[in-house]
């Protein structure tokens, strides 16, 4: 409970460093924004005032003449005038003066001459908003159109950039008075790219930062799962030493007994019960110290040129011969040369066939019927196979870890430290080679070791 709290408080660290990271980074394009909109209006009011300066009149008035003439035409239209309030004929006169109007401006060229001088962008959409228009019929002002909607709020939502300048325009028959907007289309680009330093250093961190967490919790379970293994070894390895103690002390008690002591046959008896136990003990010392050799890298290979069929034969042979009494049934089978050589480490390799062989018997449900199949094509290929239980999909991958045994019913029956397969895979990458296992649940498993035979000496 402690560690899933504090994994999960860890996490939520970890989220709130991103969450203020992204928030960081929001609030400093809003300020790069704003101090481009400044910049920028600067500029562009800049241009306009140089403009004026320079055309020593009003920038419009050159369609001066084209809005006079339209003002006079619908004043010449008593029709027209008489229904002035309706919305649909304000609309047609709003969009007629807003065409001329657009059409015949002259401040963008300008603009961008004096934003190429200051080297600024110059790629921008302008715009005019037109807040009142009236028609003048000699002393009489004549409402046509007036914005109601304050200059803050958009005026068409696909209208972007900012407020630069109103104008007022008056001629003979009209009034008119508008708003000038920019809006620099690639001004997202150009602050993104200012910030690209920031961008990346803070993508960098919230990467750095979720992988170190990730790696921490990856690391953590790994050494809680060894710690796990660690345990369970400890209670196998005391239940399995204690087992056979025991029994020994048990058979050299009742060594002491004189009615044993005068019968041979019971003598035998047990004197052949304390060797099996006595073996069995040595077998998992050895297992333990070879474990440790593999972990210290200290298992030294001596190989030799062997007849790999042969071989193998005689490996299943001894198998036999140690399983003496017991009903297995083996079946041999070689797709390969009798002369096919191949450099291995004999009693290393004895130690991978045996104790595949014995995990067949052991996990076995029945008589152990077990196949092993030798080929030889562009690797070595020893497939040993049985008919036992077999191995739930969620241990398949664990097999070969060390100290690892199923957690089937099965696994729990049968005695073991969980190192037999660990060292499997071992020694047979220590010859270069690999292994895996195939198996379906109440089926049998397939245990398949395939050898280079670039390896050959």
């Amino acid at each position: 409970m402690k560690t899933r709290l504090i994994i999960v408080v860890s996490g939520i660290a970890v989220a709130i460093l991103i969450i203020i990271q992204v928030y960081v980074i929001r609030m400093y394009f809003k300020l790069k924004s704003r101090d481009f909109d400044m910049q920028y209006s600067y500029a562009v009011n800049k241009s306009l005032s140089e403009y004026d300066q320079f055309s020593r009149v009003i920038p419009f008035d050159s369609i001066n003449y084209v809005f006079n003439h339209l003002a006079l035409e619908y004043l010449s239209q008593p029709d027209w005038l008489a229904d002035i309030d309706n919305p649909a004929r304000q609309q047609i006169i709003y969009d007629d003066f807003a065409q001329v109007l657009q059409h015949n401006e002259k401040n963008d060229l300008y603009i961008i001459h004096n934003l190429k001088a200051a080297r600024l962008d110059t790629i921008f959409v302008s715009y005019y908003i037109i807040d009142e228009i009236a028609f003048l019929d000699f002393d009489s002002i004549m409402p046509v159109y007036k914005r109601n909607i304050p200059k803050t709020h958009p005026v068409k939502p696909y209208l972007k950039g900012f407020f630069v300048k109103s104008y007022t325009v008056e001629g003979d028959y009209y009034l008119i008075r508008f708003d000038y907007y920019v809006d620099f289309t690639r001004k997202g680009e150009i602050i993104i790219a200012e910030m690209r330093g920031l961008l990346i250093l803070v993508i960098i961190t919230i990467i750095a930062v979720l992988l170190a967490f990730a790696y921490t919790i990856s690391s953590f379970n790994k050494q809680k799962k060894l710690a796990d293994l660690k345990d369970d070894f400890i209670d196998h390895i005391t239940h399995e030493f204690k087992t056979p103690l025991s029994t020994i002390s048990v058979a050299v008690s009742s060594l002491k007994h004189s009615e044993v002591q005068r019968n041979s046959d019971k003598m035998d008896e047990i004197t052949g019960m304390i060797g099996k136990q006595n073996r069995y003990l040595s077998q998992m010392i050895d297992h333990v110290i070879e474990t440790s050799q593999l972990e210290r890298n200290q298992l030294i290979l001596n190989k030799k040129d062997v007849k790999i069929k042969e071989f193998i034969h005689e490996a299943i042979q001894d198998f036999r011969q140690e399983n003496q009494g017991k009903k297995i049934i083996i079946n041999e089978g070689y797709a390969i040369d009798n002369e096919q050589r191949y450099s291995l480490d004999p009693l290393q390799f004895s130690r991978i066939i045996f104790n595949l062989l014995s995990n067949s018997v052991k996990y076995s449900l029945s008589v152990p019927v077990i196949d092993i199949r030798l080929s030889a094509n562009e690797k070595l290929t020893i497939i040993i196979s049985d008919n036992g239980q077999g191995i739930d999909k969620e241990d398949i991958g664990e097999v070969f870890n060390k100290f690892y045994r199923g957690k089937n019913e099965m696994a729990g029956r049968v005695k073991g430290l969980g190192l037999g397969l660990y060292l499997v895979k071992r020694i047979v990458e220590s010859h270069e080679g690999t292994v895996e296992a195939e198996s379906y649940p109440g089926k049998g498993t397939s245990i398949i070791i395939q050898l280079p035979f670039n390896k050959e000496k």
